[in-house]
């Protein structure tokens, strides 16, 4: 893995795939890596429409288990205590995302094709192909 790689923030996942897998992904991905990368966008911003509903699910559930009193119990502390944590999970994590997002683009702004403009994503299809 180079240093500007570990500095982007990219984990080098070719390792964990077996052979096999590596090989067929090979074969299907030679022709047009860029479909792979437009696919790995767009499950992105899926991750990310997903991670905001779950989010604003998450909140108005804790809005409501605070606001009815009736609610206020040992079982219910225990789902809001869950709920506080899920809620700080999927902020870190929609951090993450915007923090790549953020540095593929201050570096695509340099150059349109350089690996440095891949996100996580887009630089485990491309290692996988190379």
């Amino acid at each position: 893995m180079t240093a500007e790689a570990i500095a982007a923030g990219w984990t080098d996942y070719g390792p964990c795939y077996r052979p096999e897998v590596i090989r067929l992904m090979q074969q299907m991905g030679s022709k047009d890596i860029d479909l792979y990368i437009e696919i790995a966008r767009h499950t992105r911003t899926l991750e990310i429409v997903g991670l905001c509903l779950s989010l604003l699910a998450l909140l108005v559930s804790l809005v409501i288990f605070c606001s009815f009193r009736s609610l206020r119990n040992n079982r219910t502390r225990i789902h809001k205590n869950l709920f506080v944590a899920m809620v700080l999970q999927v902020l870190i994590r929609l951090t993450i995302y915007l923090d790549q997002f953020q540095r593929g683009s201050k570096s695509s702004g340099s150059s349109s094709n350089s690996s440095s403009s891949l996100s996580a994503i887009e630089n485990t299809v491309s290692r996988i192909h190379q």
